[in-house]
């Protein structure tokens, strides 16, 4: 008699954990193929590509204070401070949104990181988060990468103004020795004038 109720108890336990298994793999397998999870009957979706810029954003050396000073001088130049939405289209229609980064960069970005390959420029100037993300990781790539700047080493003013340059006529022809229109180069010159106090930058 207590050898079967054990043997009894046994299946049940089996039976229950069973279950248990069955239902966590089919919660797996609802992730797998829908990218979220059900939860009180609402369906919430991940935000993959969103973490997978913040992942890659990891490696860039450059601290927030920096970038901070660089993406003020450059909103200044572009949008002349103005907080524009990442969609809006400057004159010309090449520049987006308050940096006036541009679907090239973007694609630029793209390519060099095998991470975001399902990512568009449509994607990236339709969410204000991703703009600023690949924001910085064009700035990073465009020193770091094309033009070999160590900044963590430079005053802020000096990475910025090689940064405005390049931002606007691409590394190449940065690199050939071509230089912004003037007006744009006053605009920098101001900009960096207003903040060397604030940024414990020299000339």
């Amino acid at each position: 008699m207590i050898l079967t109720h054990t043997l009894g108890l046994k299946k049940k336990t089996l039976f229950f954990s069973f279950e248990i298994f069955a239902a966590c793999m089919l919660s797996l397998i609802s992730v797998r193929d829908n990218g979220g999870f059900t939860l009180t009957n609402q369906y919430i979706r991940f935000p993959t590509p969103v973490i997978q810029i913040r992942e890659s954003r990891n490696s860039i050396p450059m601290d927030n204070q920096l970038w901070q000073y660089l993406r003020q001088g450059l909103n200044y130049l572009e949008a002349s401070g103005k907080n524009y939405p990442p969609n809006f289209v400057h004159p010309g229609g090449v520049a987006y949104g308050p940096l006036g980064l541009s679907r090239i960069a973007v694609l630029d970005v793209i390519q060099k990181d095998v991470s975001l390959s399902k990512l568009s420029p449509e994607n990236v100037f339709n969410d204000a988060r991703l703009y600023e993300d690949f924001a910085k990781s064009y700035a990073d790539l465009l020193l770091r990468r094309y033009l070999k700047v160590d900044y963590s080493a430079m005053p802020k003013n000096k990475v910025f103004n090689i940064l405005q340059k390049a931002w606007f006529l691409g590394p190449g022809l940065y690199k050939q020795g071509r230089e912004v229109i003037p007006s744009r180069e006053k605009r920098a010159q101001e900009y960096i004038s207003k903040t060397i106090p604030t940024s414990h930058a020299s000339t």
